[in-house]
């Protein structure tokens, strides 16, 4: 065609009321389909799954739970791609954060269906046994006892093993609820005794150290708590973890 031919049009000319009406129409219903399909597709139903969950708060009752079970899995199996596009915030935080409300045969129900949560879990095992074994090599809770005794540290900006240990160990307390219940699912059995064996070591060393920032105790505390004893046992800190009942690994 020439290049001075006037463009193909279909309908009423461009620039005139028919067709500045017709191309708002078309607009519109552009946008309605492309919302419909926004609320039907999986993250958008996960999103509001979870919204219906953080709302109710931790004292949900049973059958709400149960109904809100069904609605996480039956999403979360319909969208195992579509889940690794969303950030790693909404889905595995939020969702981590749903499963100690859930039962355990529920909850390892989801986690088997959630292949994030679970990469998410063996990431995370994989860093602190790094961290857990670097700090056990690094400390030396005698030399610490008499160097706190006999003389002031050669760097007033240096900070103390437990200090450090208190440091690390935080964000595995944070997430310590939901990766105990996804824990399991991740890597193979030697990474998980890796951990156990290499978080049980520092909360016994830990028990060693004559001073420990006040928060440190109860941190501890809670990660035995969620790693090795059963559900309802009670367990109080000490610097031992020997009394425990061992979560399977």
């Amino acid at each position: 065609p020439s290049a001075h031919a006037p463009p193909l049009v279909v309908g009423p000319p461009p620039g005139g009321a028919a067709w500045r009406g017709t191309h708002a129409r078309v607009v519109a219903m552009a946008a309605a389909a492309a919302v419909q399909r926004d609320e039907s597709s999986p993250r958008a139903r996960l999103v509001v799954q979870l919204g219906k969950l953080e709302t109710a708060g931790p004292s949900g009752r049973s059958a709400d739970l149960a109904t809100a079970f069904e609605g996480l899995l039956e999403v979360v199996r319909e969208a195992q791609d579509p889940l690794k596009d969303l950030p790693e915030a909404d889905l595995v935080d939020r969702l981590g954060k749903q499963l100690p409300r859930f039962d355990e045969a529920q909850r390892q129900s989801l986690v088997a269906a959630c292949a994030p949560l679970r990469e998410d879990a063996e990431r995370l095992v994989e860093r602190s046994t790094a961290a857990l074994n670097g700090w056990l090599a690094e400390s030396d809770p005698g030399a610490a006892s008499s160097s706190s005794s006999s003389s002031p540290p050669a760097k007033a900006h240096s900070r103390s093993p437990p200090e450090l240990l208190l440091e690390m160990l935080q964000p595995l307390d944070a997430a310590a609820p939901r990766l105990r219940c996804c824990y399991r699912h991740c890597g193979n059995a030697d990474m998980r005794v890796r951990f156990l064996f290499a978080l049980a070591s520092v909360i016994r060393v830990a028990g060693l150290f004559a001073s420990k920032p006040p928060p440190l105790p109860g941190l501890l505390e809670r990660l035995a708590t969620n790693f090795f004893c059963a559900a309802g046992a009670a367990w109080r800190y000490s610097g031992e973890v020997v009394g425990c009942t061992a979560g399977s690994v």
